[in-house]
Protein backbone atom coordinates (compact mmCIF):
# COMPACT_ATOMS: atom_id res chain seq x y z
CA UNK A 1 0.00 0.00 0.00
CA UNK A 2 2.87 2.42 0.65
CA UNK A 3 4.04 1.85 -2.88
CA UNK A 4 0.62 2.89 -4.14
CA UNK A 5 0.62 5.96 -1.88
CA UNK A 6 4.12 6.90 -3.04
CA UNK A 7 3.07 6.60 -6.71
CA UNK A 8 -0.04 8.65 -6.08
CA UNK A 9 1.90 11.29 -4.15
CA UNK A 10 4.54 11.40 -6.88
CA UNK A 11 1.85 11.76 -9.58
CA UNK A 12 0.14 14.52 -7.61
CA UNK A 13 3.44 16.39 -7.24
CA UNK A 14 4.03 16.10 -10.98
CA UNK A 15 0.53 17.36 -11.65
CA UNK A 16 1.00 20.21 -9.21
CA UNK A 17 4.36 21.13 -10.81
CA UNK A 18 2.77 20.97 -14.24
CA UNK A 19 -0.07 23.25 -13.10
CA UNK A 20 2.42 25.71 -11.61
CA UNK A 21 4.40 25.72 -14.87
CA UNK A 22 1.21 26.28 -16.86
CA UNK A 23 0.19 29.15 -14.60
CA UNK A 24 3.66 30.73 -14.96
CA UNK A 25 3.49 30.34 -18.74
CA UNK A 26 -0.01 31.86 -18.78
CA UNK A 27 1.22 34.81 -16.71
CA UNK A 28 4.27 35.26 -18.97
CA UNK A 29 2.06 35.26 -22.09
CA UNK A 30 -0.29 37.73 -20.44
CA UNK A 31 2.64 40.03 -19.60
CA UNK A 32 3.97 39.81 -23.17
CA UNK A 33 0.54 40.58 -24.63
CA UNK A 34 0.14 43.54 -22.30
CA UNK A 35 3.62 44.81 -23.20
CA UNK A 36 2.84 44.55 -26.96
CA UNK A 37 -0.45 46.38 -26.47
CA UNK A 38 1.30 49.15 -24.55
CA UNK A 39 3.89 49.47 -27.33
CA UNK A 40 1.11 49.71 -29.92
CA UNK A 41 -0.71 52.34 -27.86
CA UNK A 42 2.48 54.39 -27.38
CA UNK A 43 3.34 54.16 -31.08
CA UNK A 44 -0.19 55.24 -32.03
CA UNK A 45 -0.08 58.13 -29.56
CA UNK A 46 3.21 59.28 -31.10
CA UNK A 47 1.68 59.09 -34.58
CA UNK A 48 -1.29 61.13 -33.37
CA UNK A 49 1.03 63.74 -31.81
CA UNK A 50 3.03 63.92 -35.06
CA UNK A 51 -0.21 64.27 -37.06
CA UNK A 52 -1.34 67.04 -34.72
CA UNK A 53 1.96 68.89 -35.22
CA UNK A 54 1.59 68.58 -39.01
CA UNK A 55 -1.99 69.80 -38.79
CA UNK A 56 -0.96 72.78 -36.67
CA UNK A 57 1.80 73.65 -39.15
CA UNK A 58 -0.64 73.35 -42.06
CA UNK A 59 -3.19 75.51 -40.27
CA UNK A 60 -0.52 78.12 -39.55
CA UNK A 61 0.48 78.09 -43.22
CA UNK A 62 -3.17 78.49 -44.28
CA UNK A 63 -3.60 81.37 -41.82
CA UNK A 64 -0.45 83.07 -43.16
CA UNK A 65 -1.63 82.64 -46.75
CA UNK A 66 -5.09 83.96 -45.86
CA UNK A 67 -3.50 86.97 -44.19
CA UNK A 68 -1.29 87.52 -47.22
CA UNK A 69 -4.33 87.32 -49.50
CA UNK A 70 -6.27 89.71 -47.27
CA UNK A 71 -3.32 92.12 -47.21
CA UNK A 72 -3.13 92.01 -51.01
CA UNK A 73 -6.85 92.65 -51.35
CA UNK A 74 -6.43 95.81 -49.27
CA UNK A 75 -3.88 97.26 -51.74
CA UNK A 76 -5.01 99.64 -54.49
CA UNK A 77 -5.89 97.82 -57.73
CA UNK A 78 -2.67 98.85 -59.51
CA UNK A 79 -0.59 97.26 -56.74
CA UNK A 80 -2.56 94.00 -56.57
CA UNK A 81 -1.03 92.45 -59.66
CA UNK A 82 -3.75 93.81 -61.90
CA UNK A 83 -2.64 95.06 -65.28
CA UNK A 84 -1.12 98.51 -65.24
CA UNK A 85 -0.15 101.01 -67.93
CA UNK A 86 2.20 98.74 -69.89
CA UNK A 87 -0.18 95.78 -69.91
CA UNK A 88 1.91 93.80 -67.47
CA UNK A 89 1.08 92.95 -63.90
CA UNK A 90 2.74 95.15 -61.33
CA UNK A 91 4.16 92.02 -59.75
CA UNK A 92 6.23 91.31 -62.88
CA UNK A 93 7.97 94.68 -62.56
CA UNK A 94 8.52 94.38 -58.81
CA UNK A 95 8.73 90.77 -57.60
CA UNK A 96 7.74 90.33 -53.96
CA UNK A 97 10.58 90.14 -51.47
CA UNK A 98 10.58 87.78 -48.58
CA UNK A 99 10.74 89.18 -45.07
CA UNK A 100 14.20 87.71 -44.62
CA UNK A 101 16.71 89.03 -47.12
CA UNK A 102 19.02 86.40 -48.48
CA UNK A 103 22.56 86.77 -49.77
CA UNK A 104 21.40 87.12 -53.38
CA UNK A 105 18.77 89.79 -52.70
CA UNK A 106 21.41 92.47 -53.29
CA UNK A 107 22.07 91.32 -56.88
CA UNK A 108 21.23 93.98 -59.50
CA UNK A 109 18.81 91.67 -61.37
CA UNK A 110 16.27 89.02 -60.38
CA UNK A 111 18.05 85.71 -60.16
CA UNK A 112 16.27 82.37 -60.13
CA UNK A 113 18.54 79.37 -59.42
CA UNK A 114 16.53 76.88 -61.44
CA UNK A 115 16.83 79.06 -64.53
CA UNK A 116 20.59 78.52 -64.49
CA UNK A 117 20.08 74.78 -64.22
CA UNK A 118 17.63 74.88 -67.11
CA UNK A 119 20.04 76.96 -69.22
CA UNK A 120 22.86 74.54 -68.46
CA UNK A 121 20.64 71.60 -69.41
CA UNK A 122 19.48 73.26 -72.63
CA UNK A 123 22.98 74.35 -73.63
CA UNK A 124 24.27 70.87 -72.72
CA UNK A 125 21.64 69.27 -74.97
CA UNK A 126 22.46 71.64 -77.83
CA UNK A 127 26.17 70.89 -77.56
CA UNK A 128 25.55 67.14 -78.09
CA UNK A 129 23.42 67.55 -81.22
Amino acid sequence: MTKFVDKTTSRERRDLDLMRDLLKEKERLHDEREKRQNEIVMRREKEIRDDMKQLAASEARVAALQQQLQDQSMLPSNLRGEFGQRGRPYSMDYPPRSKTDSWFSSLPYPWVPWELGYQRKVSHQHSHQ
